[in-house]
């Protein structure tokens, strides 16, 4: 079955953008955020993954996402910084893929700054459709240069800085019964991986639909199934991204998945776009 969303909105619903100004930056501040933010989108859309490393330093986003469970000025220990490293580099080698599948690209919409941290929201779309909203937050480091500090993919629901603390609070301190069912949760998402690499969807689907439910929620499992469940039926899509609205703390993906729960239900174009305006100006905002 062919992918179910595809959403056609007409130039008009990002224009708003370029009617924002920016606020609270100094004019150093704007000239460095705007050539970090063009050195972003030239690197995911000419896949060169290399260089987001140069903007990415896990101890200092360690510092920034405040883990719970390290008391302040606390070092973090070298396996929570490893799987930092490790979640940046499969949250860029997957979206390098879902460029290249739905030979899209990302494209900047707006910059503004907000509690000292400058963000950066783009769309990935292309000719025909926009698939998904990112912030890339950025803050200088000590060198007054801006680096990655953090970044929201608004339809996997998590930032990335969320998606370590949930990772780290889940299974920092379980049992070894709880954890050995995080490495059944993991064998099945590869295999679920293998089937969607040979175009079998709904078998990919069906695999992370039957992990136990004690992991089956985690964000890399639930986005995942979202993701495929756009394969399947209208019915299973529409499950999933209740599910995603129910799980997501970000009130920005839970209005992305009404929109697309909307656009589904009803014909109306003119709710369904006025549903995606208000997004963005959340977005523009927050």
């Amino acid at each position: 079955m062919k992918r179910l969303l595809f959403l056609i909105l007409p130039l008009f619903l990002w224009s708003c953008a370029d009617e924002v100004q920016l606020q609270e930056m100094t004019e150093k501040e704007r000239l460095k955020a705007e050539e970090l933010a063009m050195t972003i989108q030239d690197a995911y859309n000419h896949d060169k993954a290399a260089i987001l490393s140069n903007y990415f330093d896990a101890i200092e986003f360690s510092k920034r996402i405040k883990i719970p469970q390290l008391r302040p000025g606390e070092k973090p220990p070298q396996v929570l910084l490893k799987m930092i490293g490790q979640m940046f580099e499969m949250f860029n080698n997957n979206l390098f893929q879902r460029l290249a599948v739905n030979a899209s690209k990302l494209d900047l919409l707006h910059i503004h700054k907000k509690d000292d941290v400058v963000r950066l929201t783009y769309i990935i779309e292309n000719e025909e459709s926009f698939y998904n909203y990112l912030v890339f937050y950025i803050s200088p480091n000590s060198q007054e240069e801006f680096e990655i500090a953090n970044i929201y993919s608004v339809y996997d629901g998590l930032s990335l800085g969320q998606n370590v603390n949930q990772f780290a609070s889940r299974y920092g301190s379980n049992s070894m019964i709880f954890l050995n069912g995080l490495m059944e949760a993991n064998t099945i998402y590869l295999e679920a991986e293998s089937s969607m690499n040979k175009g079998d969807y709904k078998k990919a689907y069906q695999l992370l639909d039957s992990i136990d439910d004690k992991h089956k929620n985690v964000q890399k499992y639930a986005a995942s199934r979202l993701r495929l469940s756009e394969y399947v039926d209208i019915d299973t899509y529409k499950k999933e991204l209740e599910n995603m609205q129910s799980i997501s703390p970000n009130q920005q993906s839970k209005l992305f998945y009404q929109c697309i729960i909307d656009g589904l239900d009803n014909d109306d174009e003119e709710r369904y776009i006025e549903c995606f305006i208000e997004l963005e100006n959340m977005l523009f905002e927050t």
